[in-house]
């Protein structure tokens, strides 16, 4: 599993959604700076073939390497859903019929089958509380994107899809 724990992810969730989001960023960005390391572990235990990349994306993180962090944690985490995380157009329907294999998803499956700032069209990202956008930053768009909290809120969503998976 990645380790988050549930009760956390609603605190940090309530907060977003309150409008709180610098208050919900310092709360994950504590969260992270002591277990990064055991959901790295997890991850790696869970997926040794992807052991090379979640090595490194930890190594560049530690070495605040952000750009290069925060990108690969998002190229691991499409890699979780057998690349399909990111679909366009909001089509999500490869991305639910995956999940839909595994046993642990429960009711936050929907956390990442419905739009977000993750994965809408970069154009669009400025109406979520988050910027970290996969399409801006790995395409280019986003030449702010290479930063702690960004790194951290990608290594978050890989160990929200460890614990969905």
């Amino acid at each position: 599993s990645g380790g988050f724990e549930i009760g956390k992810e609603i605190e940090i969730a309530i907060q977003f959604n309150k409008g709180n989001s610098g208050k919900a960023d310092k709360m994950l960005m504590d969260y992270y700076e002591k277990d990064s390391s055991r959901i790295i572990d997890n991850l790696i235990e869970q997926f040794p073939e992807k052991s090379s990349i979640t090595k490194e994306a930890h190594k560049c993180h530690k070495k605040g390497m952000y750009f290069a962090s925060t990108a690969l944690f998002l190229i691991i985490a499409d890699g979780l859903c057998e690349g399909n995380l990111y679909s366009r157009k909001d089509n999500k329907k490869a991305l639910r019929k995956f999940f839909a294999t595994k046993n642990r998803i429960g009711g936050f499956r929907e956390v990442v089958t419905e739009p977000s700032a993750i994965d809408s069209p970069h154009h669009t990202r400025t109406k979520y509380p988050s910027s970290l956008n996969r399409h801006a930053a790995l395409h280019g768009f986003d030449s702010e994107f290479g930063t702690k909290l960004n790194s951290f809120k990608a290594l978050s969503l890989v160990a929200f899809i460890l614990d969905l998976t």
